[in-house]
């Protein structure tokens, strides 16, 4: 064998080694997630094809090694954008145009899990209802029903049991479960009389369809006799997203929070940068009044609720965009997503202020003001909050919840 050879056979094997470091099972292994983003594994496959043909290209010879040199050719341009997209993730691109996310006033946001921000965390769903794979880590536990909560025990003699459900911000996103909404209630509920459990329902994405989906398929498992709908962002996120965002289609090569980087940081920059056609305006007003699934499924909340005999309150949640308070105000990551997220919070208010006069004041309550004489900051991006919000939350579901106790 030639000297000339045997660079090349090094050459070709250290590509070949390459290409199996950056391979989608070699990600898998090295960061513990069962399930790969579809960012990652395009980005891994695009860069590994073209180093593989390479690695074919230096070894065989003839026709194989012509076919393997124009494969390289064909696949360099995918390549070449894989690469611009590790660049891009790499200094976080998107987040340097305009920061949609700030986890710093996290406590514990560094060891949240892999594992938990990726496909494989999710079960296949049943009846209807979306939840979690059992898993169990340092302050975190998805129970054998796919739960963030605790296991169901026989009810105790005297036992109230609470039922909250939500989106991520009641499941607890990228905060222990000490601190999430529903662990900081079962200390400051207090009904007289009663020992009170309560259970966290939560599940990310959820809009109050779903919830009362949820509830249906576990009241009768956990002995539920009363529910915190924790609620509206979702529902006010979806429509909002389904009026202005012509690529929503495209799902997760466009998503403004787990699409491609490339495509995060460009909408980012045109949405900064231009004035283009108002993703809200007075139409989606009337529209609002003639079809608002917050107010209808609150309607169907409530004669659920009666139907079964389950004591019901509705909160309504607060997002970054509604926060009066001067960390919010003068924050850079409210002022960037509102430049994004363009009069989303026009498409709120007029959620919420039809769900409230059309639905009984009675068991309904608006948390919009819940931050606004906070001094510190609160948001970690749009919805999510760290562990002083969920606790500013928690206090002002009790004090209401606690008032109720006393009139009953």
């Amino acid at each position: 064998m030639t000297q000339d050879r045997r660079i090349e056979l090094g050459v070709a094997a250290i590509l070949a080694l390459g290409a199996a470091a950056i391979s989608p099972w070699a990600i898998q292994l090295l960061t513990g997630r069962p399930v790969l983003s579809f960012r990652v594994t395009a980005v891994s496959l695009a860069l590994d094809l073209f180093l593989l043909a390479a690695v074919v290209g230096i070894v065989a010879r003839g026709r194989v090694r012509q076919f393997a040199l124009h494969l390289m050719l064909w696949t360099f341009p995918l390549a070449l954008l894989a690469g611009l997209e590790v660049a891009a993730i790499a200094v976080r691109l998107a987040d340097r145009i305009a920061p949609m996310e700030d986890n710093s006033s996290l406590r514990h946001w560094r060891q949240w899990p892999a594992y938990l921000m990726s496909e494989g965390r999710w079960a296949d769903p049943a009846g209807g209802v979306r939840v979690y794979r059992p898993w169990k880590g340092d302050g975190i536990e998805i129970n054998e029903f796919g739960l963030r909560t605790a296991a169901s025990t026989p009810k105790a003699p005297g036992e109230w049991r609470i039922a909250v459900t939500g989106g991520s911000t009641t499941y607890g996103w990228r905060v222990l479960d000490a601190d999430t909404i529903p662990a900081q209630l079962q200390n400051l509920i207090r009904i007289p009389g009663k020992k009170v459990t309560v259970y966290n329902l939560g599940i990310e994405g959820a809009s109050l369809e779903r919830e009362i989906a949820l509830l249906r398929r576990f009241r009768d498992i956990y002995a539920i006799d009363q529910v915190i709908f924790y609620t509206g962002v979702n529902d006010v996120i979806l429509r909002y997203m389904n009026r202005s965002d012509p690529t929503e289609g495209f799902g997760v090569v466009t998503a403004q929070t787990t699409g491609f980087e490339l495509i995060k940081a460009a909408r980012r920059l045109l949405a900064v940068s231009f004035d283009g056609p108002t993703p809200v305006d007075q139409e989606d007003a009337a529209s609002v009044a003639r079809t608002n699934s917050l107010r209808e499924w609150i309607t169907v909340a409530r004669s659920y609720c009666d139907s079964t005999d389950l004591r019901c309150d509705f909160f309504l949640a607060p997002l970054i965009l509604t926060c009066r308070s001067p960390a919010c105000l003068q924050s850079p990551l409210a002022g960037a997503i509102a430049r994004v997220y363009r009069k989303m919070h026009l498409l709120l208010d007029w959620m919420y202020a039809d769900a409230l006069a059309h639905v009984p004041a009675e068991g309904i309550t608006d948390l919009r003001d819940a931050f606004d004489q906070a001094n510190q900051p609160i948001y970690t991006d749009l919805v999510h909050v760290n562990e002083e919000g969920n606790r500013l939350i928690a206090e002002r579901i009790a004090d209401v919840l606690n008032e109720e106790s006393l009139a009953y």
